[in-house]
């Protein structure tokens, strides 16, 4: 719901400044079908939870997007393997809480020996989990290179890369 607020907030501004600044206008349907394509499009990038908030699921049926449930899948061990020798291993993650996604990536540096290097944490602001994910691998890389380690494996809980 607070997206498509936001949304026709914005849309509204933008329309003020271009009449304001720019002497051009839009029709209500032109506006309205762009608000539309703003909501269905910040919809699909936030996997929305199904709950009892009867007025979240009313704006999703007002602009025909399906409400969806949050799954929750079975816990899996993993195994920390150490890396070739001369070779540093950068474990990463990255992550989002709430329907309206606050992300974090974490980041962890060993050696061959698993001898600890260092780690880092930073909060990334919005983002769903693949951008959480594809920021910490980024991260991890800049800070890699930062440290001038020249030999890196890469692994995550999403791919591993060498």
């Amino acid at each position: 719901m607070e997206s498509a607020i936001v949304h026709i907030i914005w849309a509204v501004w933008i329309e003020r400044n271009q009449r304001y600044f720019h002497d051009k206008s839009n029709t209500i349907t032109t506006m309205f079908n762009c608000i539309l394509a703003e909501v269905k499009l910040s919809h699909s990038l936030v996997l929305t939870k199904g709950n009892s908030n009867m007025q979240d699921y009313k704006v999703t049926r007002l602009f025909n997007i399906p409400f969806q449930t949050k799954r929750v899948s079975a816990r899996q061990e993993v195994k920390w393997c150490p890396p070739p020798s001369l070779v540093i291993k950068i474990n990463f993650d990255g992550s989002t809480i709430c329907s309206h996604p606050c992300g974090a990536v974490g980041i962890m540096f060993r050696d061959s020996n698993t001898t600890f290097l260092g780690a880092l944490a930073s909060n990334i602001g919005h983002a769903s989990a693949a951008e959480a994910e594809f920021s910490a691998c980024m991260l991890a890389i800049e800070k890699a290179r930062e440290m001038q380690m020249t030999q890196i494996c890469l692994e995550s809980d999403s791919f591993n890369s060498g």
